[in-house]
C-alpha cells in the first residue's frame, strides 16, 4: 500500500507506509547505517551511534559487526569508530 505520495525522484517509484516496512532489523540496520554517514569520514564512536539513533550498544553492535562483513561500515583509528565502508561508495 502506498502513502499516496508522488513520485519518487522522477522514477515511478512512490513511498511506502511506514507499516510496510519490510523488517524491524532492515530498518534499524539502515537508521544505523545512515546515522555514520551524518558524521562523515570521521565516524562515530559504538555509543554515539546508540545515542543518536536510541538502539541499544548491544543491538547497535550486532548491527554494526553484520554492515562491517558486508564491508558497508569499517572500524578504524585510535578510537576504533565506524565510519562508512567501501560497499557504499561503489
Amino acid at each position: 500500500m502506498s502513502t499516496g505520495g508522488g513520485d519518487v525522484g522522477g522514477r515511478g517509484l512512490h513511498p511506502v507506509a511506514r507499516d510496510d516496512a519490510v523488517s524491524g532489523v532492515l530498518d534499524r540496520a539502515l537508521l544505523v547505517l545512515e546515522t555514520a554517514a551524518t558524521a562523515g569520514p570521521e565516524g562515530l564512536p559504538l555509543g554515539e551511534i546508540a545515542a543518536r539513533t536510541g538502539i541499544d550498544k548491544g543491538s547497535v553492535h550486532r548491527l554494526l559487526r553484520g554492515l562491517a562483513y558486508r564491508e558497508y561500515m569499517v572500524r578504524y583509528g585510535e578510537d576504533r569508530d565506524y565510519a562508512l565502508g567501501e560497499a557504499t561508495c561503489p
